[in-house]
């Protein structure tokens, strides 16, 4: 599954599965996307790579999670899917099991996020990232006047 999630991810964005892979080790060291727009929020969605953020409740300031919620945004993973067999023409319909949970906070209209940007723009949390309350002390942050 994690290989057709990082294949899928990869012709997403027209790179190599090694290219892919590489960014991915980076941004997952990293631990927090900070600059996803709608297309890379989807991507990062589907496949799975980012965290329900509704499982940070209680380990994150009350305060700062109740302003977070306010932005959340729901993604779309795809669980399972026939891509392959649709691929090998061995289906003619598309179908995938999928779940969608709260995976981004959308950043348009904080303070320190210009309002001159094209689309909407996202904070998202990589699913195992050790450091997921500085994703909350960074949306602090952009929300300083």
């Amino acid at each position: 599954k994690v290989d057709l999630a990082l294949d899928r991810l990869a012709r997403h964005h027209g790179v190599t599965r090694k290219a892919m892979l590489e960014k991915l080790i980076i941004e997952a060291d990293d631990s927090i996307q900070k600059d996803m727009d709608d297309e890379a929020f989807e991507a990062f969605s589907e496949n799975g790579l980012l965290m329900d953020l509704t499982q940070l409740q209680g380990n994150i300031p009350s305060g700062l999670y109740k302003e977070a919620e306010n932005r959340f945004t729901d993604g779309t993973e795809i669980l399972e899917d026939n891509a392959v067999e649709i691929t090998l023409s061995e289906a003619t319909d598309y179908k995938a099991e999928t779940a969608v949970y709260p995976m981004g906070i959308r950043l348009n209209g904080l303070p320190r996020i210009s309002d001159q940007l094209n689309g909407t723009l996202y904070l998202g949390i990589i699913k195992n990232s050790p450091r997921t309350g500085e994703a909350f002390s960074y949306l602090a942050f952009l929300n300083e006047n």
